[in-house]
């Protein structure tokens, strides 16, 4: 049976996440979703919008820009809540 999850450190892997699939392969952030048995699919969409510049004219910069101004917004809301 998998160890009760801590809610920090799921917070902190969120983050990890989003770093990693900006920076290395969509293979990499895949691999290590599984890992850590996470799937925030709006942290995805996200990660879809960055690399994909061909359908989503502007968003990486928009992205971007959210990510050093809100960056809380690149997640998922429920990632805020007390645990």
């Amino acid at each position: 049976m998998p160890r009760p999850r801590i809610w920090k450190e799921t917070i902190s892997n969120t983050k990890k996440l989003w770093k990693l699939g900006k920076e290395k392969s969509r293979n990499a952030y895949d691999l290590k979703t599984k890992v850590y048995g996470l799937n925030d699919l709006i942290n995805r969409e996200f990660l879809e919008r960055y690399h994909v510049e061909s359908l989503y004219p502007g968003k990486k910069k928009r992205i971007e820009m959210l990510e050093k101004s809100t960056p809380e917004r690149l997640y998922n809301p429920f990632y805020q809540l007390k645990g």
